[in-house]
């Protein structure tokens, strides 16, 4: 599913004036919202939570945004279906996101499918110890869900704790990742059988079956 949306002006994107491509993608999980550059994977976020985000951005595709955009709702459908463990899409983390914030984007990255890891523990990966708090401040805004994984970094104790999107999500999630992360990954079906209930199939799909359909079309 592709969003539909121009204002007829480009906006800034990372460090230079850019123009970007919005594209709406269903998933199991109800609609997601991705905005992209050239150069990467700006945003990608539950629809209802991320228009908001994006009501001042004009969709003005270019063909280096529409492949990547591509190649994310392909690699999306994977991911949900058990045959990707890893996202090859780049990912252009804000300008003005503190250094602090990016190394922890960057570090949550590098946690394996399947894996997790406590927010001390990440923390303590990065040379502080002491700053599992701050961790989860920068998790907490977080640009882009799923590919960012940081529904991998859990509380003490092996408890999900937080997460911006809910924390039905991240059960899912992490359940989701759990099942395909045995001995060769297994198809969608068979791996669903492992999973709770999909999040998809309460509050989250309520709110998709609510939600307006949109154009399938980029414009041009």
């Amino acid at each position: 599913m592709r969003l539909e949306h121009r204002n007829g002006a480009s906006v800034a994107a990372g460090s230079s004036f850019e123009r970007l491509g919005i594209r709406a993608i269903d998933s199991p999980v109800g609609t997601l919202l991705a905005v992209a550059s050239a150069s990467g994977l700006c945003s990608l976020g539950l629809e209802r939570w991320s228009r908001s985000l994006v009501e001042d951005r004009a969709d003005l595709p270019t063909p280096a945004t529409r492949a990547l955009l591509d190649r994310l709702e392909n690699e999306l459908d994977d991911y949900f279906n058990s045959r990707l463990t890893h996202f090859s899409v780049p990912v252009q983390f804000p300008e003005k996101a503190s250094r602090f914030f990016v190394r922890v984007w960057r570090a949550t990255m590098e946690i394996p499918f399947g894996e997790t890891v406590s927010y001390g523990s990440l923390a303590a990966r990065m040379g502080n110890p002491r700053a599992a708090r701050a961790v989860g401040a920068a998790l907490a805004r977080n640009p882009c869900l799923i590919v960012v994984p940081c529904h991998r970094v859990v509380a003490a104790g092996g408890r999900p704790g937080g997460y911006a999107a809910g924390e039905e999500l991240k059960e899912f999630l992490l359940a989701l990742e759990a099942a395909g992360a045995g001995p060769g990954l297994r198809s969608h079906r068979s791996a669903q059988a492992d999973l709770p209930r999909n999040p998809g199939t309460s509050g989250l799909a309520q709110e998709k079956a609510s939600t307006p359909q949109v154009s399938r079309r980029d414009s041009s």
